[in-house]
């Protein structure tokens, strides 16, 4: 009997998404106040302010709103500010949480950013939440405060290491082939070009207007 298909789960970071749609309404009023105030003084400072908030709105969409972690039976696909990577199964050798989400292979580590790991005062804060037993588990063993299941390092590494274990159940992992194994990276070209082209409009607008 072959072994049953998972479902495809995609994780974003709730916090960063929230900050982003926080930016986005800064930085809507902030383009109804310039758009009032260069109706009554066209200046090039002006006009490079409003461009700039149109920037800030993109960068807000590239670095916050569109990362995101995707695993599947497949691969794991890391969807980060600047590049998109996928790591096949076979090529994991560890996963770790001590900075961010992180997932090792023989060739590299990949940082998945939309699952940083917990400051102290999040990391307390999820200790507390799961009670007294969470906290004496962590740390009697070599897991970290990112590793809570009340952060978001915490969720995606479960959602990693519950995936990795279940295909290593089935058998459908090789072992002793992460060596042999290519960690796929596709840098986002547009996002990057995007994002200077901003740059160099704000200051064409400043300096020419």
């Amino acid at each position: 009997m072959p072994p049953v298909e998972e479902e495809t789960v995609v994780f974003r970071s709730r916090f960063n998404r929230i900050l982003a749609a926080v930016f986005w309404v800064v930085c809507a009023a902030a383009l109804v106040a310039i758009g009032l105030t260069y109706a009554y003084r066209p200046t090039g400072s002006v006009a490079g302010l409003a461009v700039g908030s149109v920037l800030i709105g993109v960068a807000v969409l590239v670095v916050l709103w569109r990362p995101q972690l995707t695993v599947s039976d497949d691969a794991i696909v890391v969807r980060n500010v600047l590049s998109t990577i996928v790591v096949p199964w076979n090529a994991l050798i560890h996963v770790d949480t001590k900075y961010a989400l992180t997932l090792i292979t023989p060739q590299r580590k990949v940082a998945v950013w939309c699952a940083p790991a917990p400051g102290a005062t999040a990391a307390l804060r999820a200790s507390r939440a799961q009670g007294t037993q969470a906290r004496a588990w962590t740390a009697a063993s070599d897991l970290r405060p990112g590793d809570l299941a009340g952060t978001e390092s915490g969720r995606a590494a479960f959602l990693v290491r519950s995936r990795w274990n279940t295909l290593r159940e089935q058998g459908r992992i090789e072992l002793g082939t992460a060596g042999d194994q290519r960690v796929q990276v596709q840098p986002h070209v547009a996002s990057i070009a995007g994002l200077v082209a901003g740059v160099v409009a704000v200051a064409l607008v400043t300096i020419l207007l």
